[in-house]
């Protein structure tokens, strides 16, 4: 992997795989895009600090055992849009999410309903605080026609 030097995209879709991404992915020089679907089994995805300095979009898609995503400091250093769907398993916003100075646009769609509300600025024990200095945050569920 390490010497994919011009892959500026990612997309892992369908895969299940049971080590986790991160690992083969964080050396990338270029690597702008990383999109995950139904991708990882884990129940922890960790960004190391000083990795992943380009990565500017991250797409986190029905990886429903995830439980936490830990953003050591100084990793990310430039990402600007985070999107985290159906990943029904999370219990807070990513850690250390606090320490993404570039990001603008942070968005949840089908989480569950308590991740949702710990996303509320009048709750005491929420994530509020951690999000606060994202200009955009949104949250949206899928409701079935039915």
């Amino acid at each position: 992997m390490k010497s994919l030097n011009n892959l500026v995209k990612v997309y892992f879709r369908w895969s299940r795989l049971r080590e986790d991404p991160l690992e083969y992915l964080q050396d990338l020089p270029n690597l702008v895009h990383l999109d995950l679907l139904v991708a990882y089994l884990g129940e922890e995805l960790r960004f190391k600090a000083g990795k992943f300095q380009r990565l500017r979009k991250l797409d986190l898609d029905k990886l429903e055992s995830l439980k936490q995503v830990i953003i050591e400091e100084g990793a990310m250093a430039n990402m600007e849009k985070i999107i985290i769907q159906g990943c029904t398993s999370m219990e807070s916003v990513p850690s250390g999410i606090e320490h993404l100075t570039n990001i603008q646009v942070l968005e949840f769609y089908d989480m569950p309903q308590e991740f949702v509300h710990k996303l509320l600025p009048d709750t005491f024990v929420g994530d509020y605080h951690k999000v606060a200095h994202i200009p955009q945050v949104y949250y949206t569920y899928w409701r079935d026609a039915a």
